[in-house]
Order: structure tokens, then C-alpha cells, then sequence
């Protein structure tokens, strides 16, 4: 848990290490080979507006 500003404490949860396998394999294999709108700036490599 960590502090939160106002007082009082905040629980931090992240996906287990298995479930981040998965999602890294679903985005490699599956996400990557969707093209992305030309109007999109923040999910394309090398570009920065």
C-alpha cells in the first residue's frame, strides 16, 4: 500500500506474471498486425508530435 496525498493509503494491484505473458503474446502476435489509423499519433513508433 502507499499514501495517499489527502491522507489514508491506496492498494496497488498489477496482473500477474502469467496474465502479462498473455497480454505481451496477444499484442505481439495478434495487436501488431492491425494497422493503425493516420490519425493517430500514440500508438505508432518513431513518431512524436
Amino acid at each position: 500500500m502507499i499514501p495517499k496525498r489527502t491522507g489514508g493509503k491506496r492498494t496497488i494491484y498489477q496482473p500477474s506474471k502469467e496474465l502479462k505473458k498473455y497480454q505481451r503474446y496477444i499484442v505481439k502476435n495478434i495487436f501488431e498486425k492491425f494497422s493503425i489509423h493516420e490519425s493517430v499519433y500514440s500508438y505508432r513508433k518513431n513518431i512524436s508530435y
